[in-house]
């Protein structure tokens, strides 16, 4: 999208150009207006996009924690649950490796 508007942008600006050039006041006053909205709708654009990528930081941030928690508490099973908790981690462990080896991402 903002790709194309700056497309659009560049376009309107050479029309802008050219009217000018030929004293075209009406093509001017109209491609001035045509121009407005086109970098109101860019800079709604870019507003959003930055929206979007600190909402995605901040779940970013939040998934790590919860991960990190996670891990803490597969830690803390193993180490103060005895047997059992050694051995529940062992199997989580192994199911994670044969996880990752079928989905690819070893």
């Amino acid at each position: 999208m903002l790709k194309n508007l700056k497309e659009q942008r560049t376009i309107l600006q050479k029309r802008l150009d050219e009217a000018k050039r030929n004293k075209n006041f009406k093509v001017v006053h109209e491609t001035i207006e045509e121009l407005k909205i086109i970098n109101e709708l860019r800079k709604n654009t870019f507003d959003e996009r930055d929206k979007i990528k600190k909402q995605m930081n901040n779940l970013l941030a939040e998934v790590r924690r919860l991960n990190h928690q996670t891990r803490m508490l597969k830690e803390l099973i193993r180490d103060k649950c005895g047997v059992k908790g050694k051995e529940w981690y062992k199997r989580l462990e192994n199911r994670t490796k044969i996880k990752k080896q079928l989905s690819g991402k070893w």
